[in-house]
């Protein structure tokens, strides 16, 4: 795993840039008139999907996503524990339950040979980011979780 510990930042620091570049360029030759590209909205579209599921794993490697406080506020700290297991039970179901339906709609798609319409990429390849997103999330998800309970656990040893 420390081979791919950057590997989702590296990916976004460069999908970023190159979305902003295209569409910058495309916007730019729109309004000029100088030259048009009809395959520069499709691609910001299909670059930012990429982005946001690859995105989910690199939150979840750093423990960014949104929780519900309330809940660790209301409750002791010697059950947080607990509820961290609890947690994370819930997010490696949702992300496998989302990786399976999502992979049956790749295939279908794969069937299909479905292209999109300016760029002509098959459409399985751009939705094969949902279960690439979700297994990402979920290998994070453990990766942090196992990483701070070895910090706990170095903590309670006194």
């Amino acid at each position: 795993m420390i081979k791919f510990d950057k590997l989702e930042e590296n990916i976004l620091s460069v999908l970023l840039p190159l979305m902003v570049i295209i569409v910058f360029l495309g916007t730019l030759g729109r309004y000029s008139g100088l030259y048009s590209m009809a395959w520069y909205e499709e691609a910001a579209r299909y670059i930012m999907i990429w982005m946001v599921f690859i995105g989910i794993g690199a939150g979840a490697k750093k423990n960014a996503h949104f929780v519900v406080e309330l809940i660790y506020m209301i409750t002791p700290e010697k059950l947080h524990k607990y509820i961290r297991v609890i947690v994370l039970l819930i997010v490696l179901f949702f992300n496998a339950t989302v990786a399976i339906l999502s992979i049956r709609l790749v295939k279908g798609l794969f069937n299909m040979q479905q292209v999109s319409p300016s760029l002509g990429l098959p459409m399985w390849a751009i939705y094969s980011a949902i279960p690439i997103g979700c297994c990402l999330m979920a290998a994070r998800s453990l990766q942090y979780y196992f990483g701070t309970l070895k910090q706990s656990t170095k903590g309670d040893v006194a």
